[in-house]
């Protein structure tokens, strides 16, 4: 992080300061704790790179093997260092065909839940602990609700992005405040527990 610093020119009747921005730099293979969940990912977590477009970002990719095993390559769960908040779904580049390396899977969708605490948000502004309320008010026209399938009383709300790419926001709720946010696929994030 570096910090601005004013500088000083001219003499002393006719003195001009000008201040140089602030900018924040993250190390490689992290992502900055303040970026936003948006539709294309998070920072340089982004919706469609590869697994090893993140290694070569410098960020060391776990997967969680019996979610790769269980669906034979075809969707699976992975997390990366430098962002231990966030959890990721990966499938193969051609949805429904499966990979023999989870390194060549691509990231469908990025996720932030209550077990792992965060101060993130969304780009909308709204983060876990948000009341449920607040989601269709913010999406206005442009939400999708249903019960969630799991927490009686919960909802489950998929805001799309619309585009040619069909992504979209989801929020999963306990029925007071959201517990759960995923962005990326839209096929895929309307799943509370992970790959169809």
């Amino acid at each position: 992080t570096t910090s601005a610093t004013p500088t000083t020119t001219g003499s002393s009747e006719d003195t001009t300061t000008t201040t140089a921005p602030t900018t924040t730099t993250v190390p490689p293979g992290t992502v900055d704790p303040t970026a936003p969940l948006a539709p294309v990912g998070v920072g340089p977590v982004e919706i469609g790179a590869s697994l090893h477009d993140l290694e070569a970002a410098g960020f060391t990719v776990s997967i969680e093997q019996s979610t790769f095993d269980a669906s034979g390559g075809t969707c699976y769960d992975a997390r990366v260092s430098g962002a231990l908040d966030l959890s990721l779904r990966v499938r193969a580049a051609v949805p429904g065909e499966s990979v023999a390396d989870p390194l060549d899977g691509v990231i469908a969708v990025v996720d932030i839940r209550s077990e792992f605490p965060t101060d993130r948000q969304t780009d909308t502004g709204i983060g876990l602990g948000t009341p449920q309320d607040r989601v269709p008010s913010t999406y206005a026209g442009n939400v999708e609700e249903r019960p969630h399938p799991f927490i009686p009383g919960g909802t489950v709300y998929i805001a799309p992005a619309g585009g040619e790419f069909g992504l979209a926001t989801a929020f999963y709720t306990d029925g007071a405040v959201v517990d759960g946010i995923a962005v990326g696929a839209e096929d895929l994030v309307r799943f509370v527990n992970g790959c169809v």
